[in-house]
């Protein structure tokens, strides 16, 4: 999905591909260097790294966030605990982060229904809380889990690449 703000359009079997060429069986969960690779080489960035915070405190991600999507002009990746609560399940998840307002961070996320005609995401984390422990993800069936840990995708395009 964030490949495709690159101009890349990619289906699952290229996608698969794609980890192959790196030694990555894509379907077992890759790692986030793995994604940071694939990323790197398939978007032709020179710099990309995983930047890791303790917990979900959405002022603070919601900042870092947003300095991130003004550098790079482009969406990044996300990563943090999603908290399925109909199964009693956390889990590691992904999406893409491509934009943030005072009340929400908007993401393109696999898991969540198409985006509605003229908006470029699906879900979005909101600043108000269920508990104390989560955050409410508008647009999907899972929460986001508060302490859990949060990666956002640092990444920088290259020379060529800048307008």
């Amino acid at each position: 999905m964030l490949l495709s703000w690159f101009g890349r359009v990619f289906d699952r079997s290229q996608s698969i591909r794609a980890f192959a060429r790196r030694g990555i069986d894509a379907r077992d969960r890759p790692s986030h260097q793995a994604v940071c690779s694939v990323f790197m080489a398939e978007a032709s960035v020179c710099r990309a790294h995983w930047r890791w915070y303790p917990e979900f405190v959405f002022e603070n991600i919601a900042a870092r966030l947003s300095r991130q999507l003004r550098q790079a002009d482009r969406p990044t990746l996300i990563g943090f605990g999603g908290i399925y609560a109909k199964i009693g399940l956390t889990a590691d998840h992904v999406a893409v982060a491509v934009g943030v307002t005072p009340q929400r961070i908007l993401l393109l996320d696999p898991l969540g229904r198409p985006p509605s005609r003229n908006v470029p995401w699906n879900v979005s984390i909101e600043r108000e809380t269920c508990t104390d422990q989560t955050l409410v993800a508008r647009g999907s069936f899972y929460d986001v889990a508060k302490q859990e840990p949060v990666g956002l995708l640092i990444w920088r395009r290259g020379a060529e690449q800048t307008h």
